[in-house]
């Protein structure tokens, strides 16, 4: 799953990062240029803030799971024939 993240990640470095560089430098509008500046510092920077904690999650649950050490120790039980997030692959 991060394997498939950092791949998206890569293919962005190399196509939406120069893309959006080269349009905000050559041709965008006055009114363009926060929108790009966002785009390209959020695909450098904020991708891996948002992406692989959420993939990383999704490949092991158990990380969040309460080791009974801490003061909210018990909490709610769930259900074992559901998963917890339908999306994720376990």
């Amino acid at each position: 799953m991060v394997s498939r993240i950092a791949l998206l990640w890569v293919l962005g470095l190399v196509t939406i990062v120069p893309l959006g560089i080269t349009h905000l430098l050559y041709y965008a509008q006055r009114d363009e240029y926060a929108f790009l500046i966002t785009i390209v510092l959020f695909w450098v920077f904020g991708l891996w803030g948002s992406g692989e904690p959420n993939a990383g999650y999704c490949k092991d649950p158990s990380r969040t799971q309460s080791t009974g050490n801490g003061p909210i120790s018990g909490g709610i039980q769930e259900s074992p024939t559901q998963p917890r997030f339908p999306g994720c692959v376990y």
